[in-house]
């Protein structure tokens, strides 16, 4: 009929869709996660593809803190861990990512984030670098600086600060390399 109304006294022609109504992502899109944390964690990874019979990438003392996980406003993040058997939390991690909006589109998604790896035995390296290499690391840390922000549509600005100590390598079947 000519005129009826409905929804909120709007003629029916007009009203609201599902997507408006609470389905789609106009329900996601009020989707907020005040904060998600875990503390003291532990994350294993084996991958019997790449790493054949390799030793799984073991993550201990793991914080994670990610708050305002949302659609409309940058999410914050904050990680720290044991990584790579280091001592301690040698791994920190922490920065912003977004907002993504509700059309969600990875490459335009702004970011800025800052990372740290410090003391990292150069050894536990070895699971993780693929077999066959001509070298091997006999001692050294590694200890790195990361930052960077932007987004991949448009330009990242990146800074990093890698400081090798103690660094002795052995060539494989060979006197050791750097003495």
């Amino acid at each position: 009929k000519q005129g009826e109304t409905g929804e909120e006294g709007r003629p029916a022609e007009e009203r609201s869709g599902p997507e408006e109504t609470g389905g789609g992502l106009g329900l996601l899109a009020g989707f907020l996660v005040n904060e998600l944390a875990i503390q003291q964690g532990r994350f294993v990874y084996e991958d019997e593809m790449l790493w054949p019979g390799g030793r799984p990438l073991v993550i201990d003392a793991l914080d994670l803190d990610v708050r305002d996980l949302g659609f409309e406003r940058p999410v914050s993040i904050h990680a720290a861990a044991d990584l790579l058997g280091g001592s301690g939390q040698n791994f920190d991690l922490a920065g912003t990512v977004g907002p993504v909006g509700v059309e969600v589109e990875p490459r335009t998604v702004p970011f800025a984030v800052r990372t740290s790896l410090s003391k990292l035995p150069m050894g536990a390296l070895l699971a993780l670098l693929p077999s066959g290499l001509p070298v091997q690391f006999r001692s050294g840390t590694a200890s790195v600086r990361w930052e960077a922000k932007g987004s991949l549509d448009h330009q990242i600005v990146s800074e990093a600060e890698v400081d090798l100590q103690d660094l002795r390598l052995e060539a494989i079947g060979d006197e050791p390399v750097g003495r």
